[in-house]
């Protein structure tokens, strides 16, 4: 839902001010524990973490097995509580499909659904002819 322009608070600022924020670092990686937590398990080992709340339990999950598949290889999981064991898989990487923009070519995505390929005349010619001989 958008925000109403009649609720934003909006003043001038002074370079200084602009300066004295941080950037941002993008594509900064994977944190280096989670890559040394990773060189163990591919290495073998069953790893157990103890979260604090159950709740961060997903994104632990998920930001393993990104870094986990961009290597190479999967993850299982087993968890019982706050508690969860992680291991290497047998189960191979499936690579991912190709994006509808490497397969049109182009490198446009189009809008909507994909248009109905018309028949060529020669196969219209051919259509017509097999009504008539029936």
């Amino acid at each position: 839902m958008p925000i109403p322009w009649d609720e934003l608070e909006v003043k001038d600022a002074t370079a200084e001010q602009f300066e004295s924020i941080p950037t941002r670092q993008s594509g900064k990686g994977p944190d280096p524990r989670i890559l040394v937590l990773l060189d163990e398990i591919e290495a073998g080992k069953i790893k157990e973490i103890r979260v604090p709340d159950e709740a961060q339990m997903r994104g632990l999950r998920v930001a393993l097995g990104r870094v986990a598949s961009q290597r190479g290889f999967r993850l299982e999981y087993r968890s019982d509580g706050p508690v969860v064991y992680i291991r290497k898989s047998d189960q191979p990487v499936n690579p991912k499909p190709a994006s509808p923009q490497a397969a049109s070519g182009n490198g446009r995505r189009t809008r909507g659904r994909p248009r109905k390929e018309s028949p060529t005349r020669g196969e219209l010619l051919e259509e017509g002819m097999s009504e008539t001989m029936e």
